[in-house]
């Protein structure tokens, strides 16, 4: 191209493209809202249901009184007791879907004994030969062997049916699942007589550390006349 004329202005430089439009502000947070327990769950689907372990959901027993929902399990005892249940609560709103879970862990107890049988395994029992034995077994209300341990006592106790004699003696501890125990104790010779046969009443006492007790009554105890020298 020509030069320029003298004295001819001097050519402006070209402008810079135009920037691109910033990023917009950010939205101002919603006001806060405080709800009321009723008012935060209304319109929820709520559920709750037995995942895994011993139990199931019993039938007709769920209840929905806003914000509060409850459900009954039962049937527990198809498992040893000391085992765990896992049960889930879902919450699912209409208009959101992602739901709200929440997972609880539940434990079967023992539960105390409160019934029995014993048993006398020496019926008859001599005076060089005064050794007595007895058998138990321990049930819960509901007939289960398997009993809470924790704190028991197991007593054996004998009464001489025609004297104020008594004797008492420690058992011991009953099996873990079938709840069948065992008691001895020795009479002693001062039990017999040489002139007649006597009896004696054997019982079995159960009691815990600051609850229940029971009794159970054994079969009589035959002790024979002791031989004359």
């Amino acid at each position: 191209s020509p030069p320029p004329p003298p004295n001819a202005p001097p050519t402006p430089p070209p402008s810079p493209p135009p920037l691109p439009p910033g990023d917009p502000p950010a939205p101002s947070p919603p006001p806060f809202i405080c709800l009321s327990p009723g008012a935060a769950v209304e319109g929820a689907l709520p559920s709750m249901n037995h995942v895994s372990g011993p139990g199931f959901p019993i039938a007709s027993s769920f209840a929905a009184a806003s914000p509060s929902f409850s459900r009954s399990f039962g049937f527990f005892q198809s498992e040893q007791r000391g085992s765990t249940a896992s049960i889930q609560a879902t919450l699912q709103g209409y208009d959101d879907p992602p739901a709200r879970t929440s997972s609880r862990t539940v434990t079967t107890v023992l539960s105390q004994a409160s019934q029995g049988s014993a048993i006398v395994r020496t019926a008859t029992l001599y005076e060089d030969r005064d050794y007595l034995r007895l058998a138990y077994q321990l049930r819960d209300s509901a007939g289960r062997t398997a009993v809470d341990l924790t704190g028991i006592s197991v007593t054996l106790g004998l009464a001489h049916d025609s004297s104020t004699r008594t004797l008492s003696s420690t058992c011991g501890t009953p099996d873990a699942v079938s709840g069948v125990g065992s008691c001895s104790a020795t009479l002693g010779s001062s039990w017999f007589s040489t002139t007649e046969v006597g009896t004696a009443t054997a019982t079995v006492t159960v009691s815990y550390t600051g609850g229940a007790s029971f009794q159970m009554a054994a079969s009589v105890v035959t002790l024979t006349r002791s031989p004359v020298h």
